[in-house]
């Protein structure tokens, strides 16, 4: 990985998936090639969308409780933390102080102008065709 300013794990040892996306299975077994442990976490309405057999950690919001279970769970210094269609916002201090600037948000438009759920409604509401 390449080091800059805001973004570089250096022994990436971990990653975290947030949110829903239908290919998380096949990153979860492609980091376990790797031996990378990978955790998903996602909201309880996110969480129905994932098979049964996947092991998925819910929470409703991410707050002091979700924070002490991560800790548990993994070094936050050795962790990538990937955000793909999650429920959350995450806050430019959380990024940077808990998450260690480490830290991916893929959102479907571009932010801040398509900000929330139903970016593509605005988009077309907007004539936005970018």
């Amino acid at each position: 990985m390449i080091k800059n300013s805001k973004f570089y794990v250096e022994n990436l040892k971990n990653i975290v998936l947030f949110g829903h996306q239908k290919t998380f299975d096949e990153m979860v077994e492609f980091n376990n090639t790797l031996n990378i442990k990978t955790l998903i976490i996602t909201s309880p309405d996110q969480k129905k969308k994932f098979k049964k057999t996947t092991k998925i950690n819910s929470f409703h919001k991410l707050d002091e409780k979700f924070k002490r279970f991560l800790k548990k769970k993994i070094n936050l210094k050795e962790t990538l933390f990937v955000s793909i269609g999650s429920r959350w916002i995450f806050s430019k201090s959380d990024i940077e102080n808990f998450f260690q600037n480490n830290f991916v948000n893929f959102h479907g438009t571009r932010l801040p102008y398509g900000k929330g759920g139903a970016f593509i409604s605005w988009q077309i509401l907007r004539n936005d065709r970018i």
